[in-house]
């Protein structure tokens, strides 16, 4: 009801009521009920409708979560190489130690992450190049063309089951693979050599010298372990833009890693038929660095994935 003290109908004592002057209270009451009502139907939508933001939650503010959360989860300033969470290494290990037995020489890994990260370790196996009969050697890279195109070289790098998976990665995920380790102010200048209307060649070229030059002489692996089919090779010397128009991109950077699980499973060389397992053993040297040292006498080729 309205807080006014006015009458509905002003009356004097000894004044007659009439059937009138009450019909037109009744109706008088209806109107203020119905106008009070009204506002606070009203007053509540629009208190729904507006944001309300408490200035504490279990007796904090905003600034101070935000600051306590990112004390605790996330590092404040990257001033180092050790803020990388994730890195990929590929060893080509031949140089044998003379024993007995020879061992291989170990490759220590320099990661920087400040920390000791955990290691998984895959042989890379030999790629089912359709033309290999008529290569110089095995190879455990090979750029080929991408899995919608058709590519001859490459008919048999995909999975044996029903949905036929094709392996490896388009080399567009590769390039965002390595920037994502790479600083703010480094990945610019990394991309810059990745410009739309240079050459498939080029883009190949500078991704191999990504991918094998900053490791170690160690590691081995060059530009020349990697095949490329006469499907990548017809299109070298055309540009990223008219391939991409012509839909016949992203090529794919193929390679096969298999799980070792730090055991590699060889032949007994004293019993043919029979497999013995050969240990590959991981050292970690301190915070920065981690040997990988396999207890075997030939050549061996690794990837080895670091997670911090």
């Amino acid at each position: 009801m309205t807080n006014e003290t006015t009458p509905y109908i002003s009356r004097n004592p000894g004044d007659l009521i009439t059937s009138e002057n009450w019909n037109d209270v009744q109706v008088k009451v209806k109107e203020d009920i119905a106008g009070q009502v009204g506002q606070v139907e009203t007053a509540l939508n629009e208190f729904k409708e507006a944001p309300v933001d408490a200035d504490t939650f279990d007796a904090k503010t905003p600034e101070e979560w935000k600051e306590d959360l990112d004390t605790r989860y996330a590092p404040l300033e990257h001033t180092h190489d050790g803020v990388r969470r994730y890195h990929r290494y590929f060893l080509e290990l031949e140089t044998v130690v003379a024993g007995p037995p020879p061992r291989l020489q170990p490759a220590v890994i320099i990661h920087d992450m400040g920390r000791h990260p955990v290691v998984q370790v895959y042989e890379l196996l030999e790629l089912p190049i359709a033309s290999n009969e008529n290569l110089p050697r095995p190879y455990k890279f090979c750029f080929c063309g991408p899995a919608h195109a058709p590519d001859p070289e490459a008919i048999d790098f995909k999975t044996k089951s029903w949905d036929e998976r094709h392996w490896g990665n388009s080399i567009d995920d590769v390039i965002q693979e390595l920037v994502s380790n790479l600083e703010p102010e480094q990945q610019k200048k990394f991309m810059e050599q990745f410009q739309s209307d240079f050459t498939l060649s080029v883009w190949l070229t500078n991704l191999e010298k990504a991918l094998f030059e900053p490791g170690p002489a160690q590691f081995h692996f060059d530009m020349g372990d990697v095949y490329r089919t006469p499907w990548i090779n017809h299109r070298a010397d055309r540009p990223v833009d008219d391939l991409k128009k012509a839909g016949e991109w992203p090529p794919r950077f193929v390679y096969r890693p298999i799980l070792v699980n730090f055991v590699l499973l060889r032949p007994d060389k004293e019993n043919m038929d029979e497999i013995r397992p050969v240990p590959i053993n991981i050292f970690h040297l301190n915070l920065k660095e981690v040997e990988i040292a396999p207890q075997i006498g030939e050549e061996l080729h690794l990837m080895v994935l670091l997670r911090a």
